[in-house]
């Protein structure tokens, strides 16, 4: 399968109706986690970059402070969970 230009891509886009466009956004989020955590950014946070980088910074300080520290070995194997 031969994979579009970013400006073929667009050019199609700007000639499809807007229902037609939210259908394909709605799908795009539905299969896969990444592409629904972008949508995310881009229609929530995008706007606030710092804030959004503040609550990204705040996650990870919690997720470190969750981490066992009592050796090595667990230290390696504790999984954070988001």
């Amino acid at each position: 399968m031969k994979i579009e230009s970013i400006v073929t891509i667009k050019k199609e886009l700007k000639d499809l109706p807007k229902e037609d466009l939210l259908e394909l956004c709605l799908r795009l989020g539905k299969f896969k986690k990444e592409n629904k955590a972008l949508l995310t950014y881009l229609l929530f946070e995008a706007h606030d970059e710092d804030g959004y980088v503040d609550s990204v910074k705040s996650s990870l300080d919690e997720l470190f402070e969750g981490i066992n520290t009592d050796s090595y070995f667990y230290m390696k194997k504790t999984r954070l969970r988001t």
